[in-house]
């Protein structure tokens, strides 16, 4: 997994720099998008699941390209944790490379929730579980947050997993989206939660605020936060009172290595120490210890 390590390393680093230049300089954007799509296949296997994806994408198949994997140390522990019958909700499902392993592994006395608000994506994910023969995943057009309505989708126009429901930017195209808080879906689907992932770009406090019941009435809960401390500054909301929130709960946390896959524990503030300014990481949080 060193190919892994060296990519998130020198991604983290250059991310801050690179983001604004490609949110906003056309110029720029459009000659990097173009040699992307040339340079990077339609399709990647990972762990023997075939996934179709956007080649013109600057996040999750330039990561896919460059490492052969996504997020593997994150998404190893998860499929580590998965046991038969669980319910897994994937906030943020992309095209499936959480959703489709994990369906796998969930089998059908279990259920999988994958939430997809952006079209483009959600037919890709669509296209994967049927090329990959998965029919034990609930696919939901809705974004996630504290309450239930209508809100625009700010999407990003050379990073497919970076579409934002809380965008504090100009120039993004958006789409209306409908929006559930988690609560209210799960009245109404019943049953407990095993484990939550989310990749939700700046709303994860919302989500979190949505999902006070989830929290309280399934103990051994497993949660899965892409942590944005500077997307949460920028929307108003406040990292480490987010953290402070779930250690309240009785949540252990820690982060992981994509390269190594170890998980690191530590205080509210060490983990927010470890998230370079502009960047993120994977938080995996869980009552009882890290285990």
């Amino acid at each position: 997994m060193e190919s892994s390590s060296i990519f998130n390393r020198v991604r983290s680093r250059m991310a801050p720099l690179l983001r604004p230049m490609l949110e906003h300089v056309g110029l720029l954007r459009g000659p990097a998008l173009w040699w992307l799509g040339r340079r990077h296949p339609g399709t990647y296997e990972v762990d023997g699941c075939t996934y179709e994806v956007d080649p013109r994408d600057f996040g999750v198949s330039l990561e896919l390209h460059a490492t052969g994997g996504y997020e593997e140390g994150t998404r190893r522990y998860c499929l580590g944790a998965i046991e038969p019958g669980m319910t897994f909700v994937d906030i943020g499902a992309h095209v499936g490379l959480f959703s489709i392993p994990a369906a796998g592994r969930i089998g059908e006395q279990g259920r999988v929730f994958a939430f997809e608000p952006n079209p483009e994506n959600r037919a890709l994910l669509m296209s994967n579980l049927e090329r990959n023969n998965i029919e034990n995943v609930h696919v939901l057009s809705n974004a996630v947050s504290d309450a239930s309505g209508t809100m625009k989708l700010h999407c990003s126009p050379y990073n497919t997993g970076d579409h934002q429901l809380y965008y504090s930017g100009r120039g993004r195209d958006a789409v209306d989206v409908e929006v559930v808080c988690l609560d209210e879906f799960m009245e109404e689907q019943g049953g407990n939660v095993d484990m939550v992932k989310m990749d939700v770009q700046g709303a994860e406090a919302r989500v979190l605020a949505g999902m006070e019941g989830v929290l309280t009435r399934n103990l051994g809960i497993i949660l899965v936060i892409e942590l944005s401390p500077w997307m949460l500054r920028d929307i108003g909301d406040d990292p480490l009172a987010l953290l402070e929130h779930l250690e309240g709960h009785g949540f252990s946390m820690g982060t992981m290595d994509e390269g190594t896959g170890s998980l690191t524990g530590g205080s509210c503030g060490d983990i927010l120490d470890r998230c370079v300014k502009g960047s993120y990481l994977n938080v995996i949080a869980r009552r009882g210890g890290l285990g």
